[in-house]
Order: structure tokens, then sequence, then C-alpha cells
């Protein structure tokens, strides 16, 4: 096989680097001289020359100008639009504006009654069994309320539906109004489903009786305009 032709410029002479001026330091690639009939070529024979011939058309381009762009002082304004679920919030019935009323000043009640009564701990159901024998046998207690916290609380309306008896329904339909009353400003997403649970079981469980649509009506009107559940306000509860 024969040897691979070496491709030089013919006739060319290879200089160290130019000097740059600024920089007083000396170009990586030398400067290459050519004779006169090697100028009239299109193509360069090596990369040295090929790389000379970009600088050069490089030179003669116009250099690149930036424009600075003035900052401005425009002061970005945002605006907090009400979200669609506050919009669809539908208008209170003036049943529902005392419902609401009534459910603060119990809660103000209560409040008060843990800070200024010593209620006693020790005939506190200890048990969820316990306490639905409480919500069958015992009148509405401020101090049994007082001391149900909140988990318990939960239990109890996650069980309200299989513990109602007609023969008891007066009695359970002032502690779950109780109930109620306890819950917190603000539940998570799990007791949010608790309560959307209940509100179905309460309309399909004894619908016939005044007082389980009763309670089916309060807790609808707590979880629309407490917990802005506002799909449940569509949703009519037999009168």
């Amino acid at each position: 096989m024969a040897p691979k032709r070496k491709r030089n410029a013919v006739n060319a002479v290879h200089t160290s680097g130019p000097l740059d001026e600024q920089t007083n330091q000396r170009g990586a690639f030398p400067d290459v001289v050519v004779n006169q009939q090697n100028t009239n070529r299109n193509v360069p024979l090596d990369g040295i020359e090929y790389l000379l011939s970009v600088r050069n058309e490089s030179k003669q381009l116009s250099p690149i100008k930036c424009i600075t762009r003035e900052q401005t002082n425009t002061e970005l304004k945002y605006t907090v639009s009400e979200t669609k679920e506050q919009e669809r919030l539908p208008e209170k019935t003036e049943w529902q504006k005392r419902f609401l009323e009534q459910i603060t000043v119990v809660r103000d009640k209560l409040q008060s009654y843990q800070l200024t009564e010593h209620s006693d701990s020790e005939n506190c159901p200890k048990s969820i069994a316990e306490w639905k024998l409480k919500l069958l046998e015992t009148p509405l207690s401020w101090s049994l309320l007082a001391n149900m916290n909140m988990p318990t609380c939960f239990q109890i309306l996650d069980s309200f539906p299989n513990w109602l008896q007609v023969e008891k329904l007066e009695l359970q339909a002032q502690w779950f109004f109780a109930c109620l009353c306890k819950l917190p400003d603000l539940i998570t997403g799990e007791e949010t489903s608790i309560l959307r649970s209940l509100f179905r079981a309460l309309q399909t469980t004894h619908t016939s009786h005044s007082l389980v649509r009763y309670m089916s009506s309060m807790l609808q009107t707590v979880l629309v305009f407490c917990y802005q559940q506002v799909d449940l306000g569509s949703q009519l509860v037999p009168k």
C-alpha cells in the first residue's frame, strides 16, 4: 500500500503566530505565507491554511454590537382573585344564618368553660363503646363535652349513623349538634372525608324522621359554609 500523501500547502512558509497588541501574546496558530499562485485557490490545502482563511474572513466582518436595554422600574401588580369555590358559595338561608350563629355561641361558651371550670375527667368515657352508651343514656353535659378530644369526636361522628335509634333520636340530635360545635376551624383531608361520608349516610338512613333530616341539614351547613365543600350545597336535604 502506498503511503498517504501529506497534504501541505505548496511552497508555503510557516512562521510564528502574530503578536496581539492588546494582550501582548502571540497567536496559537502561525501565519502561513503562500505564493501568489496559491492565493486564487478556493479550497485550502491543509488545516492551518483553512484556519488562517477563517480568521481573515472574520476580521473583515462587522463587529457585533450589544444594545443595553434600560431597566424599567415598572411595579408588578398582583391581584388576588377569588376561587371558583368561593364564587359558587350559595346564599345562606335564614335558618342557616341562625344555626351558624348558634355554633359560634356554643364554641365561645365551651372555650370559656374549659378555661374557668374544672371538669371531672374521671367520669369521661375511656373507649368509643362507652361513648356510645353515654350518647344513648346521658343528657348533654358541658363537662363531658369539654373532656372529649378531637380524635374521639371524629370517631363518634364516623360511627354515628350506626348508633341511631328512633326512641333516642332527640338525645342523639343534641349530642350530634355538640360534636359539630367541637370541630376546629381547619380539618384535614381525612377528617373531611369522614364528614362527607357521614352526610351521605344520614341522607340514606331513617330519612323519614324529621330529626335525622335536621341533623343532615346541620352537617350540610357546616360542610358548605365552614369547610367550603360547595358541591354539597346543591344537594337538597329533604324537609
